[in-house]
């Protein structure tokens, strides 16, 4: 498949409304695919006035991991680059909230309590979320999308 028909073929997923599906692309390790993405599909989201939303999942070990990126990525304030700030505190606020919780409760965290409250209630619309890294997922790969799937 070539370069051009990937594209096209993204032009078409762009342009339907509703879709219930994804698009994988697949290739070898260091083939270009992150690059494809940045450089040509990241570009016709913007085209078509959506806004693209980059999640690397390297080095992410836990469904939680997953949750937080996406939160930055879906929350307009915290997803502008110059917000690091905002985004350390708010990863620190989480991490200490956590590091409270398990010293009074020896088993659950913070995030238990919450989740999937805040990513079930966030807006998709409008947005294309691209997913990268997958072979890099550090849990089984059926959690992941099976998360991703009901994230809508």
């Amino acid at each position: 498949m070539t370069a051009d028909h990937i594209q096209d073929i993204f032009n078409d997923y762009l342009k339907a409304e509703n879709t219930q599906y994804a698009i994988m692309i697949n290739g070898s390790w260091g083939s270009g695919k992150t690059h494809f993405w940045k450089e040509k599909l990241d570009p016709l989201v913007l085209c078509k006035k959506l806004k693209p939303i980059y999640i690397s999942l390297n080095g992410i070990s836990r469904i939680e991991g997953l949750e937080y990126q996406m939160l930055l990525g879906l929350t307009p304030y915290l997803s502008n680059s110059e917000n690091k700030v905002i985004k350390s505190s708010t990863k620190f606020i989480g991490n200490a909230a956590n590091a409270v919780t398990k010293f009074f409760t020896r088993s659950s965290s913070f995030s238990d309590i919450f989740k999937g409250m805040v990513i079930d209630n966030l807006n998709y619309s409008g947005k294309i979320i691209c997913f990268d890294d997958l072979e890099r997922y550090q849990i089984p790969i059926e959690e992941v999308l099976g998360f991703i799937n009901n994230s809508r």
